[in-house]
């Protein structure tokens, strides 16, 4: 069973609110859809050891801070979530990287979802904002509004989507999501490299090609009640790092 990684806030932005977490034909929808899961989905909940459990079981070890969950789905759309071992999981709102700031990122060739090429050239000269996704990451579904918002308020650095999803997927992610932001895919050796576990993730790079600054995104949403930085808070978050 492939495991995912860990999902920062996991879920939360998605079920935030409700008192008791009842498996409702309604709730079960929201999860389909989110996950972009096949409509007729038939999903069963595990726990750590394999052991099923309800979806209130599934949902509270979920949403615990730090916490990440596998996803299996066969032939005949039959799912399978189950909860990942507490040892699997980082702590919440962390990004540990391969990479300090100051070096120099990784060499890499790849293709935006569009078939553009991008290679470490291309960060040559400006400051660039790479956001690190994939399609069933509910924090990075939730993030995309602001993510165009950036697109369109900022001329003075470039922004690009990362993921390890294959060209179909992000097409597919980016048309169902409204995402209007170019996407680097099929990325899975480049990511490694750098070594991001924790989505949606932000590196700011310099016009040399260095890593300025990291942080998993949600991490930069101030208040309580909100999962999701807003587009000032990631702007004041880049500011603080740009060189005048």
């Amino acid at each position: 069973m492939p495991r995912l990684p860990a999902i920062a806030c996991l879920l939360a932005s998605l079920f935030a609110g409700s008192a008791a977490y009842a498996q409702t034909a309604a709730q079960k929808q929201q999860l389909i859809s989110a996950m972009l899961l096949p409509s007729n989905a038939k999903i069963t909940f595990l726990d750590s050891s394999g052991r099923p459990i309800g979806y209130d079981d599934f949902m509270r070890q979920a949403r615990t801070p730090g916490a990440s969950f596998s996803k299996d789905v066969n032939a005949q759309s039959d799912v399978v979530l189950r909860i990942n071992s507490a040892h699997q999981a980082p702590a919440p709102n962390t990004l540990s990287l391969k990479l300090k700031p100051g070096a120099a990122l990784p060499a890499f060739d790849l293709r935006t979802a569009q078939g553009q090429r991008v290679t470490n050239a291309d960060f040559k000269g400006h400051y660039t904002l790479l956001s690190f996704y994939f399609a069933e990451c509910i924090p990075c579904i939730a993030e995309v509004p602001t993510l165009n918002a950036l697109a369109l308020q900022h001329k003075d650095f470039k922004l690009l989507a990362v993921t390890y999803d294959p060209r179909d997927t992000a097409l597919a992610f980016a048309k169902q999501r409204n995402l209007r932001v170019p996407s680097l895919v099929g990325a899975q050796s480049w990511i490694d490299s750098l070594g991001v576990t924790t989505y949606p993730a932000l590196l700011l790079i310099d016009p040399q090609g260095r890593l300025v600054a990291a942080t998993v995104s949600t991490a930069l949403a101030t208040t309580a009640d909100r999962d999701i930085p807003t587009p000032r808070e990631i702007t004041q978050w880049a500011e603080q790092h740009r060189k005048p």
